[in-house]
C-alpha cells in the first residue's frame, strides 16, 4: 500500500475517509463540498500523490451521479468548453513538473469570486450572462478548467460558478456537471499515468474507498431530494464562496512580507 503523508497513520486515514465521503456527496448532492476534499487529500498524502489518488474516486462518484441525473444535462452549455479544456489539460501536463499547485490556488479563487459576483448581479434574471456567451470568455474558462483539474483536481469551484451563472434548475445543474466531470476525468487518466500520479498501489487504495464514495453519493442523493431550489442555490453559492476564499487564503503564508 502506498505511503500516507506526514500526519499520524490514524489521522491520515480519517482524512482519506472524509474525503471519499465528500467526493460522493458533492457529485450527487451539494457540489460545492467537493473542493474541500482537495486540501484534505493533500494533508493525507504528498501533494502529487494526492491528485492521483483522488481522481479514480471522483470518477466513481461521477458515474453514480450520471446514472442518477443523466437525462438532465444541458449539452449546449458543455460542447463549447470541451476543446478548450483539452488544451488546458495538455498545457498543464507539459508544465506539471515546474508549476506549484500553490501558485494556481489564488488564481482559482479570484476567478470563482468574479463569476459568483456575475451570478449575484444577474439576480433573478434567467437570461444567460453575456460573458458566458462570449467565445473568448468560454475559451479562457475552458483552458483554466483544464489546467486546474489536471494539476489539482480543483476545477470544481470554477464549473460551479459557471453553472450558477447559467441559472439552471437544480437537477439540470447537477446533471450537466455530472456529465462534464465524468468525461473530463476519464480523459485525464492517461495523462495522470504518464505523470506517475496514478499507479497500481494508488488504484488498490481506491478500491478500498469505493464503498465510502458510494455511501457519500447515497447521502447526497437523499439530501438533494429534500432541499428546495432556493436553499440549494444558497448552500452551493455559500460553499463556492468559502472554497474561493480558502484558496486565496492558502497563498497568504507564501507571500513575501
Amino acid at each position: 500500500m502506498m505511503g500516507l503523508g506526514a500526519l499520524s497513520w490514524a489521522l491520515s486515514w480519517a482524512l482519506l475517509l472524509v474525503s471519499a465521503l465528500l467526493v460522493g456527496f458533492a457529485k450527487s448532492g451539494i457540489s460545492g463540498t467537493g473542493i474541500l476534499a482537495v486540501p484534505l487529500m493533500a494533508m493525507a498524502f504528498p501533494a502529487k500523490q494526492s491528485v492521483g489518488v483522488l481522481l479514480p474516486m471522483l470518477i466513481v462518484a461521477d458515474i453514480l451521479a450520471v446514472i442518477t441525473y443523466h437525462r438532465h444535462a444541458r449539452w449546449a452549455l458543455l460542447w463549447p468548453l470541451f476543446p478548450w479544456v483539452i488544451v488546458g489539460i495538455v498545457i498543464a501536463t507539459a508544465v506539471a513538473e515546474h508549476l506549484s499547485d500553490n501558485h494556481l490556488q489564488p488564481l482559482i479563487g479570484i476567478i470563482v469570486i468574479a463569476m459568483l459576483l456575475i451570478s449575484w448581479r444577474k439576480g433573478r434574471n434567467r437570461d444567460v450572462a453575456p460573458s458566458a456567451r462570449n467565445p473568448l470568455a468560454v475559451a479562457g474558462l475552458g483552458v483554466l478548467c483544464g489546467i486546474t483539474t489536471m494539476l489539482a483536481n480543483a476545477a470544481g469551484p470554477i464549473m460551479t460558478a459557471y453553472l450558477l451563472v447559467m441559472r439552471l434548475p437544480k437537477v439540470e445543474f447537477i446533471g450537466t456537471g455530472a456529465w462534464y466531470f465524468l468525461l473530463l476525468n476519464v480523459f485525464k487518466i492517461p495523462f495522470m499515468i504518464y505523470l506517475g500520479t496514478i499507479s497500481l498501489p494508488s488504484l488498490k487504495l481506491n478500491a478500498i474507498m469505493v464503498p465510502v464514495v458510494l455511501l457519500g453519493g447515497a447521502i447526497g442523493i437523499w439530501t438533494v431530494k429534500r432541499i428546495d431550489e432556493s436553499r440549494f442555490r444558497f448552500v452551493v453559492t455559500l460553499l463556492a464562496w468559502a472554497a474561493a476564499i480558502t484558496l486565496l487564503a492558502s497563498a497568504l503564508p507564501q507571500l513575501p512580507l
